[in-house]
């Protein structure tokens, strides 16, 4: 097995002046690597921190991820 699904989001409704961000993957997107505090979901809110500085946004970020995962698997397990 090997794989578990994560996820992560902000507050469920954007309003003016916000911008929501859905990062879907497999390891990468959940962080596997690193300490689970340092690295859990690192590129979602990396690139929403990235995002919010340039466009001068609130961005709202989930991150759906599959440890391990094909495009199949993520499919499955990580898209509600």
């Amino acid at each position: 097995e090997g794989s578990s699904a994560a996820a992560e989001a902000g507050e469920a409704e954007a309003r003016s002046g916000e911008m929501r961000l859905v990062v879907i993957g497999d390891s990468l997107v959940v962080g596997v690597g690193g300490s689970e505090a340092e690295h859990a979901h690192l590129l979602a809110r990396t690139l929403a921190e990235t995002l919010s500085e340039g466009l001068r946004l609130d961005v709202l970020w989930s991150s759906l991820g599959v440890n391990g995962g094909d495009v199949r698997t993520i499919l499955r397990r990580a898209i509600p």
